[in-house]
């Protein structure tokens, strides 16, 4: 909380605030007591038996869901597919309109 914010708020604002820091520090917490539990079963799986050691897709899911793989006939590598178009088209015509709002410029070094 900045120090100047912090005497224009009411008290109502500063609980709010505390609370709210409160709540971002416990699920920065739990991600990392996650992130440490899943360290020690890779290096548990990797030490112990290395041939079944999961490839980094399946050992973090939940980082890699925009991510497309389709299995090739061929072999059986995953193949990235590029994302629709539209889809990108849609988010970038987003981020302009943000900036846009912003006050932005938008042509030029920005």
């Amino acid at each position: 909380m900045d120090a100047a914010f912090y005497w224009d708020m009411t008290y109502k604002e500063i609980l709010t605030a505390i609370q709210a820091k409160q709540r971002h520090q416990e699920r920065e917490m739990k991600l990392q007591a996650q992130m440490i539990h899943t360290l020690g079963s890779l290096i548990a799986v990797g030490v112990n038996s290395p041939k079944k050691y999961p490839k980094l897709e399946d050992s973090f899911p939940h980082l890699f869901k925009e991510q497309i793989e389709v299995q090739t006939e061929s072999s059986q590598e995953p193949k990235v597919v590029q994302q629709n178009w539209e889809i990108m088209k849609a988010r970038v015509e987003a981020y302009a309109a943000e900036r846009l709002k912003r006050g932005e410029i938008l042509n030029g070094d920005n």
